[in-house]
C-alpha cells in the first residue's frame, strides 16, 4: 500500500532537522580535529561514572575522599550504566544520547511553534528553518550539546519540555498532566544545582496560570502535588549529599562561586555581555522579546483584566519568565569562563521560540499582515543567512581547513595523552607519583597515580579553603595552605607535570621575562612559585626514565626526589635564575 502524501508530510520536518543537525556535527567534528573524548571537564565525570560502575563510590581517587566534583548527579548516573554496558564506548553512547536529545529539543520546539502559529498543516514553516538555524548554524550549540559530551543536551532538553508543558496548558482546553509535571521536576532536580531556582520558577508560573483562571483554591490543591514533589526531591537530595559528602550543593558550587555577591555580578554582567558580543543576533533578539513583554504590561495595566489575553500571549509571558530567569541566574552566580556561552546554550530554543510567535508580529509590530509573503520569505532568508556569520567565530571556518578553537577538546586530548606518558616514565617507581594538576580530566581519567586537584572542583579541602574567591575567573579555589596539606609529588604545570622531547631548547617558565604578568599557571596558583618555602621544598627539575626518549618536567617534592633509583632514574635540576627578592628583577 502507497504512502499518501499527508502520511510523508509529517516526516519532512524531523527529516529535516535529523539531516541538518547531522551534517553540521559531522561538519563540526572533523573541523575540531575528530573529537571523540569531549571536553576536559567530560572527562571529569568519566572518572567518576568508572569509579562507581567498579564499585567504587562517589569518588575522585579510588580510596580516597566522597566528593561531588560533578554538577550533574543524573548525568553521572546515566553515564555509569554506559560505562558499565560498554568502558570503550562510553564517549560514543554519550554522542548518541547528546545528539537524540538536542533532535527532540528541537524537534518539540518547532513542533510547538507550528502549534501557537497555526501551521501544523504545513511540510515545513517558515519559523522551522529560523529556529533550527539560529540554533545550529552559529557555533555553540552542537559544541555544548553534542560533542562536549556534557549535560548541557538533557539540561536543554528537560527546560525545554517542561516550560512547554506550561505552554501547553493553553492549547489543551486548560489542563496540564501533573503527573508528568511533577516528575520533570524530579528529573531537574538531579539534573543541576540551578533547579532549585527553575523548579521554584516553574511551579510559581502554574500556580498563577491556575489562580488567573479558576482562583486561588484550584491552583493551591493541583500545585501541590509539583510542589511536593520538588521539596521533598530536593530535601532528599540534600539530606543524601549531607550523609555522603557532608555538603548540601555539589563540590563544583564551592570551587566555582565566590562568595562576595558584588564580585559574582561583576563577573556575571560581563559574562552576559560576553554572550551578546559572541551572538549579535541575540543581542538583537533580546531588546525584542523585552518590548514584547513591555507591552503586554501596558496592556494588562489598561484593561486589568487577563482574560483580554490571547493564548499566544499568555505563551509568550511563560516563555519571557524562562528565558529572562535563565538569563538572570548566571548573572547572580558570576558567570562562567568557557566558550560560547555554555549557561545560556539550554535556552536558545525557548529564546528563539519566544521570538518566532507571528501574534506579535502581526499585532505588536504590524509586519506579517495577510499576503506579505514575499516580505516573509525575504525575512526568513535573510535571518538564515544572518545565522551563519552571526557568531564572533562561524562554520564556515571550518571549509578553509582550520583547526577552529575550542581548547576545551584539545585540553582533554593532551592531558590523556601526557597520562599515558607518565603511566610509562613512573612504571618502576615504587608508587605512582602524586600529581597536582589544574586541568585534570583527561589526565585524571587515564594517569594511575593520585591526581590532586589544585583548582578544587575534585578536592573538598581545596574548595573550601576561601570563601571570597580572588584571581582568575572559576580558577580562584587555589589556597597556599590547602596546597601545603596535600603537597603533591609533581606540581607547576597542567597536568602535574610536563612532556617534554627535547631539552636544549626548553626554557623554565620562570626564568622567561614576563612570566609573572601573564602566566595562567603563575596566577591561578596565587605566586606560589616565588615562596621561600616551596623554593626549598619544590626543585623545577626534569626527570627521565632511562628507557624513555622523553623527560617529565615538574616542580618535583625534594622528598620524592630522594627516593629515585638513580640506576633507572635521570633527573637533572634546573637553575632558577629569577630572585623574588631583589627587586630590579620585578620587570622580568
Amino acid at each position: 500500500m502507497s504512502i499518501s502524501p499527508p502520511g510523508i508530510k509529517k516526516f519532512i520536518l524531523p527529516a529535516v532537522i535529523f539531516f541538518s543537525l547531522l551534517v553540521l556535527s559531522l561538519v563540526y567534528w572533523k573541523g575540531y580535529g575528530k573529537p571523540n573524548i569531549g571536553i576536559d571537564d567530560a572527562n571529569i565525570y568519566f572518572v567518576y561514572m568508572k569509579h562507581l560502575a567498579e564499585g567504587h563510590g562517589f569518588v575522585w581517587n579510588i580510596g580516597g575522599e566522597r566528593v561531588e566534583g560533578f554538577t550533574s548527579l543524573l548525568w553521572t548516573l546515566i553515564g555509569a550504566l554506559f560505562y558499565k554496558i560498554s568502558p570503550l564506548n562510553l564517549p560514543l553512547f554519550f554522542l548518541i544520547f547528546g545528539f537524540t536529545l538536542s533532535f527532540f529539543t528541537i524537534y518539540k520546539v518547532l513542533e510547538f511553534a507550528r502549534k501557537i502559529n497555526n501551521t501544523e498543516s504545513a511540510a515545513i514553516t517558515a519559523t522551522d528553518i529560523i529556529i533550527l538555524f539560529l540554533l545550529i548554524a552559529p557555533r555553540g550549540y552542537i559544541e555544548w550539546n553534542i560533542l562536549g559530551l556534557m549535560e548541557t543536551s538533557l539540561w536543554s532538553f528537560l527546560l525545554a519540555l517542561t516550560s512547554l508543558m506550561l505552554c501547553n496548558y493553553y492549547f489543551n482546553q486548560k489542563k496540564i498532566n501533573i503527573v508528568g509535571f511533577s516528575v520533570m521536576l524530579i528529573l531537574i532536580n538531579l539534573t543541576r544545582p540551578e533547579s532549585i531556582a527553575f523548579n521554584f520558577l516553574f511551579i510559581l508560573i502554574l500556580f498563577v496560570m491556575l489562580y488567573a483562571d479558576y482562583g486561588w483554591r484550584y491552583s493551591l490543591k493541583k500545585s501541590l502535588v509539583p510542589f511536593l514533589s520538588y521539596a521533598i526531591s530536593l530535601g532528599a537530595l540534600i539530606l543524601w549529599r549531607l550523609s555522603y559528602f557532608g555538603y548540601p550543593l555539589p563540590n563544583t558550587y564551592y570551587a566555582k562561586v565566590s562568595g562576595s555577591e558584588k564580585g559574582n555580578l561583576i563577573g556575571g554582567l560581563g559574562y552576559l555581555f560576553q554572550f551578546f558580543n559572541n551572538f549579535p543576533l541575540a543581542a538583537f533578539i533580546f531588546p525584542l522579546l523585552l518590548f514584547f513583554g513591555f507591552m503586554m504590561l501596558i496592556k494588562w495595566k489598561k484593561s486589568g483584566n487577563l482574560e483580554l489575553y490571547s493564548n499566544q500571549e499568555k505563551v509568550e509571558a511563560v516563555l519571557l519568565s524562562v528565558v529572562f530567569s535563565g538569563l538572570a541566574f548566571p548573572v547572580l552566580t558570576g558567570g562562567d569562563h568557557f566558550h560560547f556561552s555554555r549557561f545560556y546554550q539550554p535556552l536558545l530554543p525557548l529564546f528563539y521560540l519566544a521570538v518566532t510567535i507571528t501574534f506579535f508580529w502581526r499585532n505588536y509590530i504590524g509586519f506579517m499582515r495577510q499576503g506579505t509573503r514575499i516580505a516573509t520569505a525575504v525575512v526568513v532568508v535573510s535571518l538564515v543567512f544572518a545565522a551563519f556569520f552571526s557568531g564572533k567565530s562561524t562554520v564556515f571556518g571550518f571549509f578553509r581547513d582550520e583547526l577552529l578553537n575550542f581548547p576545551e577538546f584539545e585540553i582533554a586530548r593532551a592531558g590523556r595523552q601526557a597520562a599515558v606518558e607518565m603511566n610509562q616514565a613512573f612504571a618502576d617507581c615504587k608508587a605512582y607519583p602524586s600529581m597536582g594538576t589544574n586541568a585534570t580530566g583527561g589526565f585524571g581519567y587515564i594517569y594511575k597515580g593520585t591526581t590532586m586537584d589544585m583548582l578544587g572542583l575534585n578536592s573538598t579541602l581545596m574548595a573550601h579553603a576561601n570563601t571570597i574567591k580572588t584571581g582568575v575567573r572559576n580558577h580562584a579555589s587555589f589556597d597556599k595552605k590547602a596546597f601545603w596539606q596535600m603537597k603533591p609529588d609533581v606540581f607547576g604545570t597542567s597536568f602535574g607535570g610536563e612532556v617534554v622531547y627535547d631539552t636544549s631548547t626548553f626554557v623554565l617558565y620562570e626564568n622567561v621575562p614576563g612570566y609573572r604578568h601573564s602566566d595562567f599557571i603563575y596566577s591561578s596558583y596565587k605566586k606560589i612559585f616565588d615562596d621561600d618555602d616551596f623554593r626549598a621544598a619544590y626543585m623545577p627539575a626534569f626527570v627521565q626514565h632511562k628507557n624513555d626518549k622523553y623527560f617529565i618536567f615538574g616542580y618535583y617534592a625534594t622528598s620524592f626526589l630522594n627516593k629515585l633509583d638513580n640506576s633507572i632514574y635521570n633527573v637533572q635540576i634546573l637553575e632558577r635564575i629569577f630572585d623574588p627578592h631583589r627587586p630590579d628583577q620585578t620587570k622580568r
